[in-house]
């Protein structure tokens, strides 16, 4: 099978507490693991399906590379460097939240080094489109806008397709539903999700970038959510696979 001309972004899988803010760290095992992507690091495991993945290991509370540098505390609780998780977990101890400086390191070792490598990677011969890969929950925490209602199966971020042109955005749904067997209302464009600040920063620069959030009751343990699911993640991973064979087919015969 030909590689399919892919980048796959995974920016919040990882668990890794950055070392130089490990000592400040209020957070627990479980409250990390509640904060970011849970298992997508595996869930878009496509192997050499694709040109190329990039998987980020560091824990997006810390270091949320979904986030504009500029959004910091305190007008931004929930930005670049957190205050506060989804869920309104305190992320630091008492008086040890990162000053100006210790933000300046930690966004210039972790946060800059990614964008820089996706920049690298959009360019090279083979790659065609990005896709930002994320999770979301089935129900939103409670900062978040949608709190009020259940979320869709499958929702694709163009950034009001200024990010990706429209119809190629369609297409990736249609495929979706169709791997998936879901009622296309069940995939969504832009509704919950527009596409973050990867999504936003390099969308069409040079190449068409679309956020793709998976619900995560289509994978996660229904009696454990912090428990791997091995055969509900190998399916999602295995429709997942199917709905790109299929979209690169469509878009680039």
């Amino acid at each position: 099978m030909p590689v399919l001309p892919l980048l796959l972004s995974v920016p919040h899988g990882g668990l890794n507490i950055p070392a130089e803010v490990a000592e400040r760290s209020a957070l627990s095992s479980t409250d990390i693991m509640d904060d970011i992507d849970l298992f997508t690091p595996e869930l878009y495991d496509m192997g050499d399906l694709v040109q190329h993945t990039m998987v980020a290991d560091i824990a997006r509370p810390f270091v949320d590379l979904n986030r504009a540098p500029e959004q910091v505390p305190p007008h931004f609780p929930d930005g670049v460097i957190k205050s506060h998780t989804c869920f309104n977990v305190t992320v630091y101890k008492s008086g040890s939240q990162p000053d100006e400086a210790m933000v300046a390191h930690l966004l210039q070792t972790y946060h800059a080094p990614y964008h820089a490598e996706i920049e690298r990677r959009l360019r090279e011969p083979g790659v065609e489109l990005m896709l930002d890969c994320h999770s979301m929950s089935e129900f939103p925490p409670p900062i978040a806008p949608d709190r009020d209602e259940r979320r869709p199966q499958v929702n694709l971020g163009d950034f009001g397709a200024r990010s990706c042109p429209r119809p190629t955005t369609e297409t990736l749904a249609s495929c979706v539903a169709e791997a998936f067997a879901l009622d296309a209302r069940d995939v969504t464009i832009n509704s919950p999700f527009q596409g973050g600040y990867i999504t936003r920063r390099h969308g069409g620069h040079p190449r068409p970038v679309i956020q793709l959030e998976v619900n995560r009751a289509l994978y996660f343990d229904p009696e454990d959510p912090h428990r791997r699911d091995a055969a509900r993640i190998e399916r999602v991973r295995a429709q997942l696979a199917a709905a790109l064979s299929d979209f690169c087919a469509r878009l680039f015969r």
